[in-house]
Parts: C-alpha cells; structure tokens; sequence
C-alpha cells in the first residue's frame, strides 16, 4: 500500500542532424584568376581564368544522434512522494570536419568529411513531495538534478581543432580526442619569479637579461608541463571547461489561507569560466583602465605571487591564456521569490469579481559565487564583457471577472 507508481521507460532512436553548410559536398572553384601567357616576359599579357580551390565530396552526409534512454517512475504514499529518474547515452557520429587534402593533390582548401564520433552520458532525477497538507497550511517541494558527461570519442581522418581567442593568446577553446568539446587549453602557472636566481632554476621562458626584452622578477612562472626545459606551446594543457559537474533547482510552495509563498533556487556546481575582461583589467599592457585589484601587482620582492609587474611590451607573456584567467563559475542562486495575498471571497460579490490576488516578486536576490565577474552563468563559458542578469522587484494585481 505504500507503493503508488512504479514505472519502467526504455526508449531508443535515431534523428539527423541537417544543420550543415548548404552545397558543402560541390567543388569549389576560385574565378578572375589572372594567368601570364606567352614566353617568360610575360609578353603575352594576363588572362582572366578560374581555378579549383576546393575538392567535391559526393558522399557527404548528415550527422546522426543514436540515444537510449532508461527512466523509472516512482510514487510513494498515495503519491505525496514522486520521483523520476532518467538515465541516457546520446552518440553522435559521422560528425561534420574539414579534413586537409594531402599536399601530393594539390593545393585546396579542406574539405568537410564525415569523420569522427562524440558520446553524451548523464542522468536527470527529480523529486516532487507534499511536506505539510493540513487544513489551510500547505507546503510542497520539487527538487531537480541534472549532470552529465561530455566526450569526443574520435576525431577520425580529422585533427584536433583550436578555436583561437580575439586578442588573448596561447590558448583556446580545443576539440580533442578523450576530452569535452571545446575545453579550455592553455597554461598552468605556479606563482610569480621573486628574484633572479628562481629565474635561473626554473625552464626557460623569455631568454635573456633584460627585464625590458626577458623574463624578470615579477613575471609569472608558467609550468613546464612536457619537462624539456623550455616553455612554449607544448605545455599548454587542460584547464578545465564550462560543462557543470551538476546543476541544480529547488522550489518550495508554500499556502496559507489567503496567502501564497513561492521560493525557487538553482545553481551549478563545476563549471569553469574564462574571465576575459580581467585580461582587459588586470594585465598590465594595455593603456586602458584597472580594477583595483591591480593595485596589488607585484612591485618588489615578497609583494605578489599572484600578480605580475607591470610591463608595457609584456616580453614574458603574462596575458596568454592560462589558468590566472580560468575561474570556478559554481554558484547557488535565489533565483525568484513571489508573495501573493487573494483578498476574501466576500468582498467580491457586489462587483461580479470572482479573485483579486495581490502579490510582490523578486528575481535574482542572492547569489553566492566564487567567480569574481559580474555573472557567473556565461553562455559558452567565456566572459567577454558579458551582461549580467537583473536584479528585478515586481508589484502587482491579478483579477479575475
């Protein structure tokens, strides 16, 4: 008697994805193309020609998704306790890459091929329960998880690909084998050069003597991942990405005779961010505006180990990308709070008014977050100036005739 529901769901299927380059599979050619005619002087004046610059793929095709899903239905207690549980596996293949046309074939520009696999896996809970039902008194939750699990299984014919940053340099957004798509890929640092003899003792970064040229103290001692001594792009690695371990929400109704009480709060629990504005406030090369974070750089000896001097030609490379900029975007936001008082029934029969409810709302109250820009749900998990949510109050009144 204390089981209401029990319900097993399994699906299984497989859509296209049609959401390509229109005509990708024709040959591409390249017109007005100017050639010389004649012996070597050219005497033979130009002629405007064409030329390929692209190979056909006849065999070109959508993507495809295959996804199963496995759900079970709960109910408990003449359904005062329901739950809901979804497990799912998505792969999608044949995904869509330019693949570089070997050098033997001429010179063209890659093609797109579909080459190279990606595989989703995560789970979805939700959790809905009558707490109090007494009398006038009525209070019910809902709880709701989600988490979930990204992987490019294989690339395929293609290479892994950077999607480079507007400015900021030595890193970007990768798509890689084994990893999430588009993770943060640059520089792992472990502090700032207090003098020159730790300069001496670590790999070599900006060679050289002169703080104007090289690295000095104050510069930022970046970590030699591959151990050959030298820093450059091959120690760039992973340093996290914008897909949350898990995210989350929680709303609570509360009813009490003529009033209404609702709370909601969500939040996201492992996401990264890329602050790119702090590259604009806190680098130190630009001839902008600071944040007074600045103020804190390093300026001697024992000053900083967190912010670099400042240096107008940035010989070390303190701006590229790197873990400095990459922050923690877990947060836990009251997200919506409404109030509502409906006015006594009795008061609305002499003006053939069935409700009249007067409430109050606030969207945004709190939020608690570690990330230092203005908003740390960002879309795409870079932050480049983005604008941030409002803090929003609402007064008003619903009335029903």
């Amino acid at each position: 008697t204390w089981l209401s529901d029990l319900k097993l769901r399994l699906s299984y299927g497989t859509v296209g994805n049609q959401d390509i380059p229109a005509f990708s599979y024709l040959a591409g050619i390249n017109s007005g193309i100017g050639y010389a005619f004649g012996d070597n002087s050219g005497s033979g004046g130009l002629v405007t020609g064409a030329a390929p610059t692209a190979l056909s793929n006849p065999n070109l095709g959508w993507e495809k998704n295959q996804q199963i899903n496995l759900g079970l239905d709960l109910g408990f207690l003449k359904n005062r306790i329901t739950a809901a549980i979804d497990l799912y596996s998505r792969k999608s293949i044949d995904l869509l890459f330019r693949v570089p046309v070997p050098a033997t074939s001429g010179t063209y520009e890659p093609i797109p091929f579909n080459t190279g696999d990606m595989v989703n896996k995560g789970i979805d809970f939700s959790l809905n329960t009558v707490n109090i039902e007494k009398g006038s008194l009525k209070w019910n939750s809902t709880l709701i998880l989600s988490a979930y699990k990204n992987e490019v299984t294989s690339l395929g014919l293609a290479s892994p690909i950077n999607n480079g940053f507007t400015r900021i340099t030595g890193g970007a957004r990768r798509v890689e084998q084994g990893y999430p798509v588009n993770y943060f890929y640059g520089f792992k640092t472990e502090g700032i050069f207090q003098n020159q003899a730790e300069i001496d003792l670590h790999a070599t970064q900006t060679a050289g003597t002169n703080p104007a040229t090289s690295t000095a103290p104050g510069d930022i001692k970046f970590v030699d991942v591959n151990k050959d001594g030298i820093i450059n792009d091959e120690d760039r690695t992973d340093l996290g990405n914008s897909i949350p371990t898990f995210t989350y929400g929680f709303t609570n109704n509360f009813t009490f005779k003529n009033f209404d009480l609702s709370i909601f709060l969500q939040g996201s629990e492992g996401n990264k961010v890329l602050n790119f504005n702090r590259w604009y406030t806190e680098s130190g090369v630009s001839n902008g505006n600071y944040s007074k974070y600045f103020l804190g750089r390093w300026t001697g000896e024992g000053t900083s180990n967190s912010i670099p001097r400042a240096i107008q030609n940035d010989p070390n490379q303190n701006n590229r990308v790197s873990d400095r900029f990459v922050e923690d975007a877990s947060y836990i936001r009251l997200k919506n709070v409404r109030l509502a008082y409906a006015l006594p029934a009795k008061w609305m029969k002499s003006a053939k008014i069935q409700k009249i409810q007067i409430y109050g709302s606030a969207q945004n109250l709190v939020t608690i977050t570690n990330y230092t820009g203005f908003d740390p749900e960002v879309g795409g998990g870079v932050d480049i100036g983005y604008y941030p949510q409002a803090r929003t109050f609402t007064l008003g009144i619903n009335a029903n005739f």
